[in-house]
């Protein structure tokens, strides 16, 4: 059973998903063997939580990471879905380099940098590092794809767009208020507006 006191659990999440498309909670996420149903609820829940974090939010992002080369390379972490060099004046990307994500210099093709850097690191999370607004926003994500998956578009059609949008909304408004946004830049002003829109949509 679902506890109001306590952030949502990955089981949680995955009952919450089978009831939308009609299918009674389970217990346990690693019963032997796993039903096909319930593995469909897990790869959904878990496709919508690595999406989710693809977005880059205040909680996944390190904004001043710094990597210092070792052997004159500069290894990717292992958890970043996306990093980037805070200075502008380089060029750095993301590559292979044999089986390894490491970062390449482009203006110099090479693999080689000898020099320290600070990058911006959107990381990978699972469902449960997540904050709660973010899991719950994960769970309607992850229903959502169920229903279309299990029941087809006319169903999705018929999913209920308005708790999906609110928790969207509710999403953005709890990483607005950590990352301490305010009016005077855009984004700021791009997170006041959809907290205006959740006051319209939860009338």
């Amino acid at each position: 059973m679902a506890s109001p006191t306590t952030p949502t659990t990955k089981l949680e999440a995955v009952n919450l998903m089978l009831r939308k498309v009609g299918l009674l909670p389970v217990t346990t996420l690693t019963p032997s063997p796993v039903p096909d149903d319930l593995q469909h609820a897990i790869d959904a829940l878990n496709e919508a939580t690595r999406e989710l974090c693809l977005e880059g939010w205040d909680w996944n992002t390190d904004h001043e990471f710094e990597i210092a080369p070792t052997a004159s390379k500069v290894a990717v972490p292992a958890d970043a879905l996306r990093i980037d060099p805070t200075r502008r004046d380089v060029w750095l990307v993301e590559r292979d380099d044999s089986g390894t994500r490491r970062m390449y210099d482009k203006d110099d093709n090479t693999f080689t940098i000898t020099e320290t850097f600070e990058y911006e690191v959107v990381r990978a999370f699972d469902f449960e590092e997540m904050p709660e607004a973010a899991r719950h926003y994960a769970a309607m994500m992850g229903a959502n794809r169920l229903v279309k998956f299990m029941m087809g578009d006319d169903a999705t059609a018929a999913f209920n767009d308005q708790e999906l949008g609110r928790a969207r909304l509710l999403l953005e408004w709890a990483d607005h208020e950590t990352a301490d946004h305010n009016l005077r830049n855009s984004y700021g002003m791009y997170r006041s507006f959809w907290a205006i829109e959740l006051i319209i949509l939860t009338r």
